[in-house]
Parts: structure tokens; sequence; C-alpha cells
């Protein structure tokens, strides 16, 4: 399969596709890692891993992120200056090596739903493609949060498995 992706793609879209009608957004990025597809695997996939990857928007060197899982359940705590400014926490609904699925749930956020996170990986010559669909955002503020955080997130992900500079 050629999957042929630049460095960095993303957006946001604006749906109405549920019942009620209600308006929801997505965020959908697309990045060519240079790593194998196993190592871009674990580094998503292991809570010691996703330590060393996620950043908050706006992190400085006051942040600390510290992730757990249990069985189907994971949580992410987003610590800055020695207080726990979000919480992640969802269950694993597919966990392969090419396709994970999962819900995603921040808290403290006033109108907060519970979100859905869609990766998909696929191999290449020279790495691995991601593809990532984090959607069902009931708010603006939130979806941009959400933006910032993936944003950062993958590229410091490419920058820890690459091995280079961003």
């Amino acid at each position: 399969m050629n999957f042929n992706v630049p460095a960095i793609s993303f957006g946001i879209e604006e749906n109405c596709g549920s019942v009620s009608g209600k308006l929801e957004w997505d965020i959908r990025e697309q990045r060519f890692i240079q790593a194998d597809i196993r190592r871009v695997f674990h580094a998503v996939s292991m809570s010691e891993y996703r330590e060393a990857w996620i950043r908050p928007p706006n992190a400085d060197d006051r942040c600390c992120i510290v992730a757990g899982q249990a069985d189907a359940a994971y949580r992410i705590e987003l610590y800055r200056a020695n207080l726990l400014e979000a919480s992640i926490a969802g269950l694993i609904q597919k966990w392969e090596s090419e396709e994970m699925i999962f819900t995603w749930q921040k808290k403290p956020s006033i109108g907060s739903t519970e979100t859905i996170v869609h990766i998909r990986l696929h191999n290449e010559a020279e790495g691995s493609a991601m593809e990532l669909v984090h959607s069902g955002f009931s708010s603006a503020a939130d979806v941009a949060w959400h933006q910032q955080l993936w944003d950062a997130s993958l590229e410091r992900l490419a920058w820890l498995l690459e091995g280079f500079p961003v």
C-alpha cells in the first residue's frame, strides 16, 4: 500500500452527524514518522511511553505527565507546577498494531463529553504513516484545546522516534 501523506496535515471539521442534530467537531491529523510501525505502536500504546510524548497546550518545564493503565481503562494526568491541570480517562475499544480506538474524556472541563480517538498506522518504505481522528467534540473551546494538545504531542512523538530536534 502506498500511503503518501505530508509530514504534517491537520484540520477541524464541523458536522451534524448525530441523531439529535447538534453540532460536533472532529480533529483529523496525518503524519509521517521516520520510524518502524512497531516502534510507533509501542510509543502510542504503552503508558510509560505516553508520558514522554503527550504535551498539553502551552507546555513548559513545569509540566509533568503521569499515565497509567489497568486492563482496558487508562488515565493521563496533566500537571503544571505540581497542580493537576487536567485528567483524561477512557476505555480501550480496539488495540491492534495498526489500529487503535479508545474513548477519551477530559476533566475538569465544563460540558466535556466523551469523545472517540481512532488511530491508524500504515507501513511505508521509510517509516510509518499515522492517521488520527478525534471525534465527537461538543464545544469549540474543547476542540481548540485538544487540537493544540495533538499538534504538540504528535510533534514530540515524531521528534522522539526520529531522533532529530524539532
